[in-house]
């Protein structure tokens, strides 16, 4: 049997109905399947590759970033996401890490599938945290089939109602069905996300005209970004020492917010606004 690729994403289709989903979770998961408020070890989790976050970031400045407005709408191309969406999330959730304004847990489950803890939803999440957060994750966890793990053993069972009186907001709860089990996703405000995209789209499509200086070069992928050697430009990206792919990873993410300095480990961004 041809071994899975423990990166590949297996897109699992949402059951139907979604507001008995609860009721039906409730009713026909396993007696040792729990969902749980846990704060997991980020070494715990499968992360996305550097390979992906690569394409993400090359595909949103070579062809997203020229995205008509018709084409700006969820999935009106084949490749929305991947040259789109996911770079405009990256900015996004890195200007509300930085900023303590990511208030809701993640989502998490075991797939026994790779036998790994991944994150779902929070694709994007996954990328932002494992390059800027250090420590545990708080985590809206799933334990398929029962799976245990000696965090788990003191953790807190919750239900839907709890997680809506503890973090103020009714979060959306989604079945699908894999790994013979009905696998639950908690999704907290997703309806921002298009909001959010558009802003950071218009935002960064005016960015991209100003000069950029950066003091070290950046890795051969990220060459289709235009910058300058003036170090009088508008946009200014310094690293106090050489940089590592991931400091490329960081200052794509974070060269796009709207903030004069920005001052985050080996990267200082500064802007004239």
């Amino acid at each position: 049997m041809e071994k899975i690729n423990p990166r590949q994403q297996f897109i699992t289709k949402e059951l139907p109905n979604p507001e008995t989903h609860y009721g039906l979770w409730q009713k026909y998961k396993e007696p040792t399947e729990n969902l749980y408020l846990v704060d997991i070890p980020k070494e715990e989790f499968l992360y996305s590759s550097n390979e992906t976050i690569i394409s993400s970031i090359v595909g949103y400045f070579t062809k997203g970033i020229n995205y008509s407005e018709k084409e700006t709408i969820r999935y009106s191309t084949a490749n929305w996401q991947i040259e789109f969406e996911a770079y405009l999330k990256f900015v996004w959730l890195a200007e509300a890490y930085i900023n303590n304004s990511l208030k809701f847990p993640v989502g998490g489950h075991w797939n026994p599938r790779i036998e790994r803890n991944v994150f779902h939803p929070g694709g994007s999440r996954n990328v932002v945290l494992n390059l800027f957060h250090t420590g545990p994750i708080t985590t809206v966890y799933f334990n398929t089939n029962g799976k245990m793990f000696p965090w788990l053993n003191n953790a807190e069972i919750v239900k839907l109602e709890d997680l809506e009186l503890k973090y103020n907001f009714k979060p959306q709860f989604i079945l699908t069905a894999d790994h013979g089990s009905l696998i639950p996703h908690v999704h907290f405000d997703a309806q921002s996300i298009d909001k959010h995209i558009i802003m950071y789209h218009d935002s960064i499509k005016n960015l991209i005209k100003r000069n950029i200086y950066v003091s070290h070069p950046l890795i051969e992928e990220f060459k289709v970004i235009p910058t300058t050697k003036d170090k009088h430009a508008d946009i200014r990206i310094t690293f106090k020492e050489s940089p590592t792919i991931e400091d490329n990873f960081k200052a794509m993410m974070l060269c796009p917010i709207k903030q004069k300095r920005i001052e985050f480990n080996n990267i200082i961004i500064e802007k004239d606004l």
